[in-house]
């Protein structure tokens, strides 16, 4: 491929992000992709948000996320018998509860 032909991809594929910034309702995202400031500024308001890894992401992460996302649905899959969340085990009041610290589809099972 010539370097024009990647400068005309470039060109093109920013054109689609752009177009699909302003169509999409609905996106399916890590926790670390639904805290990025892109998703928070570029995208509005969504009717539906899927996030994926609630096995391996804690509590705390998802709902502090989630909180300063605009959005109607939220979905939330994953595999709790994977790893544990990377969240901190230090005790209260410094650290995250234990209820916190694990992972969401883990709270969601036992709870509700």
């Amino acid at each position: 491929m010539l370097p024009e032909d990647l400068y005309r991809f470039k060109d093109i594929t920013k054109t689609l992000l752009g177009t699909t910034k302003g169509l999409a309702d609905a996106v399916e995202v890590t926790i670390n992709a639904l805290g990025s400031a892109s998703i928070r500024t570029n995208f509005g308001k969504f009717k539906l948000v899927i996030l994926d890894e609630g096995g391996v992401v804690d509590l705390a992460h998802v709902l502090l996320t989630v909180a300063s996302v605009d959005f109607d649905n939220l979905i939330i899959f994953g595999d709790d018998n994977q790893l544990d969340p990377a969240a901190p085990q230090v005790s209260e009041p410094f650290g995250c509860t234990r209820e916190l610290s694990q992972s969401v589809i883990t709270y969601i099972r036992s709870n509700h």
